[in-house]
């Protein structure tokens, strides 16, 4: 989660039952369950995406892209639509989907380059995630609200 989080920080997080789009939480992968995991909540339940190969379109909450054969060339994507490449078996996983389920979160990390997120595991259930970060409490020379 660099450069908003780095190793050996301290956060407090708070329980909820819903996280919001761009809140950072944490959760337990279902592929490392002595793992917690820090990542962003980029797609909310009920969010429309498009695969396209190994690329995935995400539309914000309510809007929906008509014509998505557009989208490979499109040198302009429609307003809000964010765009990230996918594994082969998370293209794989999601191809014919087209809503993120109502109990599942696509998630990214801050750090894109090197972060093992929602690009390479699809989305995080609901029952896996422990919370939302309220803020930072280790190093005391950065205590607060962390965005």
């Amino acid at each position: 989660m660099a450069p908003t989080l780095t190793n050996k920080e301290r956060i407090v997080i708070r329980k909820t039952d819903s996280p919001n789009r761009y809140d950072i939480i944490t959760f337990v992968p279902e592929e490392n369950p002595e793992e917690n995991y820090v990542k962003r909540v980029i797609g909310t339940p009920g969010d429309a995406f498009y695969v396209q190969g190994k690329r995935l379109y995400l539309f914000s909450a309510g809007s929906e892209y008509a014509d998505t054969a557009e989208l490979l060339y499109a040198d302009n994507l429609p307003d809000s639509t964010q765009s990230f490449y996918l594994t082969d078996e998370t293209s794989n996983q999601l191809l014919g989907m087209t809503k993120i389920p109502m109990d599942s979160y696509f998630v990214v990390g801050d750090n894109r380059r090197h972060s093992t997120d929602s690009r390479a595991f699809s989305f995080v259930k609901k029952s896996q995630i422990e919370g939302v970060l309220s803020f930072r409490v280790y190093p005391f020379s950065n205590f607060g609200i962390v965005h």
